[in-house]
């Protein structure tokens, strides 16, 4: 018949067999398998308007990179509004004829549209993002712009699952 060492016994072998001798000056390395491959994303487009427009404006950013995912987290803006106009701004954030899509309004105050806003967006390779902006009446020669930021994850370093759409 076998005799085993008692569990007490055992846990104390293992104790002593595993030492970690990092310190805070050479870290353990470690990886996170719920995040993989990310790397942050900002951008920013502009668009100079030559002369007083209205209707819609599209910013259309980059397109995502091969084996990349564009997670867009946050979308800002600044847009210069015809004199007078008090309606809100219309934004919608997408990517190429995909339904992902985010819209919001955006109010306007003394000829200036200004937010900055929350959004989840997701656009896989080769789309490109676009915000879409409505407005009634763009002042002439003003200069938009809209950040998008968020990160892009590497679909070599780990597989994207696919986006479900419902």
């Amino acid at each position: 018949m076998r005799r085993f060492a008692p569990a007490c016994e055992v846990h104390a072998i293992v104790a002593t067999a595993v030492q970690v001798v990092n310190t805070a000056s050479t870290p353990l390395p470690v990886n996170s398998i719920n995040d993989p491959g990310r790397v942050p994303y900002q951008a920013t487009s502009t668009q100079l308007l030559p002369s007083q427009t209205g209707g819609t404006l599209t910013f259309v950013f980059a397109a995502v990179p091969s084996n990349h995912r564009l997670v867009i987290q946050h979308v800002s803006g600044y847009l210069a509004v015809a004199s007078g106009s008090t309606s809100a701004g219309i934004i919608g954030v997408a990517a190429g004829n995909t339904t992902a899509v985010s819209n919001f309004f955006s109010p306007t105050l003394s000829g200036l549209n200004a937010f900055d806003a929350p959004i989840l967006v997701i656009v896989d390779q080769g789309l490109q993002p676009e915000v879409t902006v409505y407005v009634p009446t763009w002042p002439a020669a003003s200069t938009e712009l809209i950040t998008l930021s968020g990160y892009m994850i590497d679909c070599s370093v780990a597989a994207c699952s696919p986006v479900i759409y419902q």
